[in-house]
């Protein structure tokens, strides 16, 4: 007894089951995202125990009886610099 093969059926021994999806490479850049922040929060949060991002000068520091409110401009500068020089260092890795 010989069994016919359908031209058109898949052969499923063919096939590569270790294609990437869509959602394989969105899974990717969510952890990749997610080990970036975390290395920023580190980071940030040992500065801050430092003092080095405490009051910087050229930050907003107002005190009154029951308001405070503090705007760290130049701290902001500083971490977007940074910020920037990190992620131009990776987009250019990334593109060799």
């Amino acid at each position: 007894m010989s069994v016919a093969c359908d031209p058109i059926q898949i052969n499923l021994s063919q096939t590569n089951p270790r294609t990437t999806t869509m959602y394989d490479t969105f899974a990717k850049i969510l952890i990749a995202v997610g080990v970036f922040l975390i290395l920023v929060g580190v980071i940030v949060l040992v500065l801050g125990k430092m003092g080095i991002l405490e009051e910087l000068p050229g930050d907003i520091h107002i005190e009154k009886k029951n308001f405070e409110f503090h705007f760290p401009v130049v701290t902001c500068i500083i971490v977007s610099i940074i910020l920037s020089l990190l992620l131009s260092a990776v987009f250019l890795w990334s593109k060799k």
